[in-house]
């Protein structure tokens, strides 16, 4: 089965993880991806908008500090910086 909540503090502090794809997520918890700071390349590929439960969902990353990139798919892409959240990083999000 596929992953499709990242919960809060789920891969906090790997400090090697560099891109991560979640073909299925519908979620993504507080502080999942806190001081993971090589993260890079997020890859969201479900066919509907995956909630963010706060910006700092990403803190300390490539993501957070505007040198990293979110990858949706292309007809998301629009709602994905528009959506709570995600508006945030908009300037991030791409067409996967």
């Amino acid at each position: 089965s596929k992953v499709t909540i990242i919960g809060s503090n789920a891969f906090a502090r790997c400090t090697s993880l560099t891109s991560v794809s979640f073909p299925a997520a519908t979620y993504i918890g507080s502080s999942a991806f806190y001081y993971c700071s090589k993260l890079s390349k997020i890859y969201l590929t479900a066919s509907s908008v995956c909630m963010l439960a706060s910006t700092n969902a990403f803190f300390s990353t490539r993501i957070s500090s505007n040198k990293g990139s979110i990858f949706v798919p292309s007809s998301l892409v629009a709602s994905y910086k528009a959506a709570t959240n995600w508006a945030f990083f908009s300037n991030r999000i791409y067409s996967a």
